[in-house]
């Protein structure tokens, strides 16, 4: 038995507005389930960084007079005083200049 195929060229689904690069090869390879999982995956390396990050200033600062004498308060007071305004760097290649 013959399909009947539509004649003319096929279009592919696009990836929604903003996808990035990395999130555009995802989409076409695995469809939006892979977009999905390669955002969670992104997520949770995200997540893993910060924590790295917080544990790298609990132990920098420990011994030294900026400590608050509290690792969590530590973490807290110098995450909010310098990563948080990294973060707001709308281009973050002008950190490296």
């Amino acid at each position: 038995a013959a399909v009947a195929v539509a004649p003319g060229p096929r279009t592919a689904e696009e990836p929604p507005s903003g996808t990035a690069t990395y999130g555009r090869v995802a989409f076409h390879a695995f469809g939006r389930p892979g977009l999905h999982v390669l955002d969670s995956i992104m997520t949770i390396l995200l997540l893993g960084i910060l924590v790295a990050y917080e544990c790298a200033i609990m132990s920098f600062l420990a011994p030294t007079p900026l400590s608050t004498g509290s690792a969590a308060g530590d973490a807290v007071l110098w995450t909010a005083v310098v990563i948080a305004p990294l973060t707001c760097v709308p281009d973050m290649g002008d950190l490296g200049k």
